[in-house]
C-alpha cells in the first residue's frame, strides 16, 4: 500500500472514530426555573438522528439569586452526576427533528404527549463571546411567549439542545430567557461508550397531541368557570415556561 493511500486510510479511520465518540456523548446541564435549579443531560444517537433530554425533577434545589455566569463548565470527566433513571417525576424529552415526545400524568391516566407543532425561528446575531473555553455565538428567539437569549458553539455540531431547543448549527452552552425566571448552562460533557438513548415505550399510555392535551387539562383546571359561564383566558393564566401556543397565535 503506498503512502498516500495509507495517509487517505488514516484520515478516515480518524473520521471513523470521532463519529463513533461523538454519538456516544452526553451534554449535562443545569436548569433554572424560578429560584431552583435541577440537572439534566442530552444524549444523542447519531445513527438515528435522535436525542433525549432528561430533565431531572427529583434533584430539584433552592439556589439564592444565583445568575447563569457565576456557573462554570465542569471539565472533570470523571465527576460524580445524577443517572437516569433516578425517579420516575422525570421528564423525558423524545427528539425526533422537529417533533418532540415526553411522557406525563394527568388525574394519574399516564399520556405519551406528542408536540408536533414546534417551528424555532432562531435570529443568528453577530455577537459572540468566549464561555468556559468555547467560542460562543449567539442566537435569539421568541418561543411561545418568552423572549430567549442564546449561546452556541459550531465547534460542536449537534443540532439537539436541552429541553425543547433544536436547530442551531452547534451545542446550546448557555441559554436564559428575558425575565430571567428560567436559564440553562452547560455544565459538562462526558463520553461513555457504554452509554444508550432511552427509548419511548408507549405501553400502558395513552398518547395525545399537545393541543389534545392542553384542552383537557384546561377542562379539568377550568371546568367549573366554563360551567359557570365564565370567561377563561387560558393565555393569561398560564405562568410556566411556555405562554402561548401556536394554535392560540392563529386564533388572534
Amino acid at each position: 500500500m503506498g503512502i498516500k493511500n495509507r495517509y487517505l486510510l488514516f484520515i478516515l479511520f480518524s473520521l471513523f472514530l470521532c463519529e463513533s465518540i461523538f454519538s456516544q456523548n452526553a451534554f449535562y446541564y443545569e436548569w433554572y426555573v424560578k429560584g431552583n435549579v435541577r440537572d439534566g443531560v442530552l444524549i444523542y444517537d447519531k445513527d438515528l438522528n435522535e436525542a433525549v433530554y432528561i430533565d431531572y425533577l427529583s434533584t430539584s434545589r433552592k439556589v439564592d439569586n444565583k445568575s447563569i455566569d457565576s456557573l462554570k463548565l465542569d471539565k472533570d470527566e470523571n465527576a460524580t452526576f445524577v443517572s437516569a433513571g433516578i425517579s420516575s417525576s422525570d421528564r423525558y424529552f423524545y427528539k425526533k427533528e422537529n417533533k418532540i415526545s415526553y411522557k406525563t400524568d394527568l388525574l394519574k391516566t399516564p399520556f405519551v404527549v406528542n408536540d408536533t407543532t414546534l417551528n424555532l425561528k432562531w435570529k443568528l446575531e453577530n455577537d459572540v463571546k468566549e464561555i468556559d473555553g468555547f467560542n460562543c455565538k449567539k442566537a435569539t428567539i421568541n418561543f411561545r411567549g418568552r423572549i430567549w437569549e442564546v449561546w452556541y458553539t459550531t465547534s460542536i455540531p449537534m443540532y439537539y439542545g436541552p429541553w425543547k431547543f433544536y436547530g442551531l448549527p452547534g451545542l446550546i452552552v448557555a441559554a436564559y430567557e428575558s425575565s430571567n425566571e428560567f436559564w440553562f448552562q452547560l455544565k459538562k460533557i462526558k463520553t461513555d461508550p457504554s452509554l444508550k438513548t432511552p427509548v419511548l415505550d408507549k405501553k400502558n399510555f395513552k398518547e395525545a397531541s399537545l393541543k389534545e392535551y392542553d384542552a383537557m387539562e384546561n377542562e379539568i383546571i377550568y371546568g367549573n368557570a366554563i360551567d359557570n359561564f365564565e370567561k377563561v383566558d387560558y393565555q393569561k393564566k398560564r405562568n410556566g415556561i411556555e405562554l402561548i401556543y401556536e394554535w392560540e397565535e392563529e386564533t388572534k
